[in-house]
């Protein structure tokens, strides 16, 4: 038996949020663009999600830009995007 395919990002869930998304890399661009004009810590910030169509969350951008699939609470996430 082989496991169910993988859920597609199609939007980004951040500040209460959905924001949809084209692809990683516009993911990534969009939080650190936001991250940039974030006047506290990065510390105090939250990553934002990545949500499948049906609002499942299947992954999240780290402050760095990176994207991962997975979540931020365990050590299973998987890096799918680093931006240049």
């Amino acid at each position: 038996m082989s496991a169910p395919p993988a859920k597609r990002p199609t939007g980004m869930r951040f500040g209460g949020r959905v924001y949809p998304t084209a692809d990683y890399a516009e993911a990534s661009a969009m939080f650190t663009a936001a991250l940039a004009r974030w006047p506290g810590r990065y510390a105090d910030v939250r990553f934002p999600r990545l949500c499948a169509d049906d609002g499942a969350e299947v992954g999240y951008v780290s402050s760095n830009g990176r994207v991962w699939l997975g979540s931020p609470l365990g050590n299973d996430a998987v890096c799918v995007y680093t931006p240049a």
